[in-house]
């Protein structure tokens, strides 16, 4: 039986928006190919959060898991005046936490991060880093042999 793929948001609804919340476990629509990845609202699963003047700098990461190996990618689109860094972190059982794995920290909000993920079913999360400014951003995730 294979795995199914699941998509588990933990998040505060202050962070997310309800469209982003109704559609957390449908993908959005995939994307069609290289040049449709540019954008994150192109990636198969993709959603909205917002920071604001006053909140925490950091959004409640965004967990999934992984059922196969390959390679994964992941994205940030967020606004052209702030700097909003992404990402991963990878569950380790034997230091019992989540350790940071890969990163794209540019000088722009604009961020894309691949990484191998082994055979086994395996936890991992993104989390949004707003170094400065403010405003909404979207997160994708493509899973391998998704175009």
């Amino acid at each position: 039986m294979p795995f199914k793929r699941k998509l588990t948001i933990l998040a505060s609804t202050a962070l997310l928006t309800p469209a982003a919340l109704a559609g957390a476990i449908a993908p959005a629509s995939a994307a069609t190919g290289p040049a449709a990845a540019d954008s994150c609202t192109d990636y198969p699963y993709a959603l909205a959060g917002e920071f604001r003047e006053g909140w925490a700098r950091e959004s409640t990461p965004y967990n999934y898991l992984v059922p196969q190996e390959g390679t994964y990618t992941a994205c940030l689109d967020g606004p052209a005046d702030a700097n909003f860094d992404l990402e991963v972190l990878q569950w380790n059982t034997a230091a019992g936490g989540y350790q940071l794995i890969a990163a794209s920290r540019n000088a722009d909000s604009t961020e894309r991060v691949t990484w191998n993920s082994p055979a086994n079913s395996t936890q991992y999360r993104l989390r949004v880093v707003a170094t400065s400014g403010y405003g909404t951003y979207t997160v994708g995730v493509r899973f391998p042999n998704e175009s």
